[in-house]
């Protein structure tokens, strides 16, 4: 990155004479001495100049070599520009301005933000690891019996506990909760490992959830309940009501979980400050359900329709071919009719339409993402206009940004020995984008 802001400097010398740009490029050498974070923030106040003098020479300077040349290192540098890409990364379990960890089992692995150069790994042949700032969980085979705390910063062990059978780890910001398959809870420590509490429940019908100072949780039993996070205490527990299936959601001041047979089955809404009956809603054949901005989408092959969680009566609904994703603040990106809109969540109301695309990713900043094939687009939130495209070598997944960088994971899968068996191989690969505002400032 330090070689391209030199040569986006060197262009504006050739284009404008632009003496004072020299004073920077001097400055960036200090790369060379040792003294990086002197070099990352010379580097940033650099391009943040540069990049409106650049704009200008792509359209008013002089023709010849330099002009050309700008508009190539403009569009390397600005928004979308590639900073580096790994091929069969592994996913991404946690990421932060200056680095970037991935699970690819049985290793944990933490990569440079910036350049993509790894600083350390760690051996954990663990499965879907948590993190809040400052420490990594991870579960341990065999069986997922042992909890480990890892400092993400330097890949070191801080903790390990001895959990019970197929045990899963919840993370808040001072505390691990760890569910094991015999109904067993268990408050450690965030930081230290040490142990707060422990209980003793009826077998877990899926997933915690935290919020604040409880956790609630879903029984084989039929009932929901909510426990003190603090002390483990009981605190209310829902009548039973048959079967609960995977997962366990909140939606607003509603407590919500999937009942009955797996192929129809309800939608149960309770209240989460005392657990009473809220609502039910039957569900037909091949239906999706999901919480989006404190709404219950239910998406279906007829189209998606929007539930009030307190009430359980529907919003509006719209035939989206493809499932809606949170965008800005009381927004939606969804996918209908081949292109992608937006939709304001109370009302339904279409905001915009934007270009073709196959799948909405979400937003981050002012800008709204999508998938197009192998494309990944950036729009701007505000109107829908496309600003910016990068094609990756298989479609786009998810987008998410840290800081001054744009992760995007791709992947698709390739039939291998089709011969014995048509064996699908997953091909993934990670991208790291420069991220500012889509208007370029």
């Amino acid at each position: 990155m330090i070689n391209t802001c030199i040569a986006l400097l060197m262009t504006l010398l050739s284009v404008y004479q632009a003496k004072d740009f020299e004073g920077w490029i001097r400055l960036l050498g200090a790369e060379e001495l040792g003294k990086r974070d002197e070099a990352e923030s010379l580097l940033r106040k650099c391009l943040d100049r540069a990049l409106p003098e650049l704009r200008r020479a792509t359209k008013d300077g002089p023709d010849g070599e330099a002009r050309p040349r700008a508009a190539r290192l403009l569009q390397e540098a600005s928004a979308g520009g590639l900073l580096w890409m790994k091929e069969e990364p592994g996913e991404v379990v946690w990421a932060a301005e200056r680095y970037i960890i991935l699970w690819a089992g049985p290793y944990l692995r933490a990569f440079d933000s910036q350049r993509g150069i790894q600083r350390w790994s760690f051996e954990v042949d663990s499965h879907n690891p948590d993190w809040r700032e400052g420490v990594a969980v991870a579960r341990m085979k065999p069986q997922f019996e042992k909890i480990r705390g890892i400092d993400p910063t330097e890949g070191k062990l801080i903790w390990e506990f001895d959990a019970g059978h197929w045990a899963v780890p919840y993370l808040t910001n001072e505390r691990v909760i760890v569910s094991d398959r015999s109904g067993g809870l268990t408050c450690l420590g965030l930081t230290t490992g040490k142990r707060h509490w422990s209980r003793k429940e009826t077998s877990m019908a899926g997933n915690l959830i935290i919020r604040s100072d409880r956790l609630y949780a879903a029984l084989e039993d039929g009932r929901l309940v909510a426990r003190d996070l603090a002390l483990g205490s009981p605190i209310w527990e829902s009548s039973p009501s048959g079967p609960i299936r995977f997962p366990l959601s909140m939606a607003g001041p509603m407590l919500v979980a999937r009942t009955g047979d797996l192929d129809f089955g309800s939608l149960r809404a309770v209240w989460v400050d005392n657990g009473q009956n809220g609502w039910t809603i039957r569900l037909g054949a091949s239906t999706q359900w999901s919480v989006s901005h404190d709404l219950i989408l239910i998406t279906s092959p007829q189209g998606t329709r929007a539930v009030d969680p307190k009430n359980g009566k529907d919003l509006w609904s719209k035939p989206l071919t493809a499932s809606a994703v949170e965008g800005p603040p009381g927004v939606l990106t969804a996918v209908q009719k081949g292109r992608v809109r937006a939709i304001e969540t109370r009302s339904g109301r279409e905001l915009w339409a934007g270009p073709d695309a196959d799948t909405p990713l979400g937003s981050a900043g002012n800008a709204t993402f999508a998938g197009a094939g192998r494309n990944l687009i950036a729009l701007k939130s505000g109107d829908g206009v496309e600003v910016w495209r990068f094609e990756c070598r298989s479609a786009p997944r998810s987008v998410k940004r840290f800081g001054n960088v744009l992760f995007v994971e791709t992947w698709d899968w390739e039939q291998v020995s089709p011969v014995e068996g048509h064996v699908s191989k997953v091909n993934r690969c990670l991208y790291a984008l420069r991220a500012v505002s889509v208007d370029g400032k």
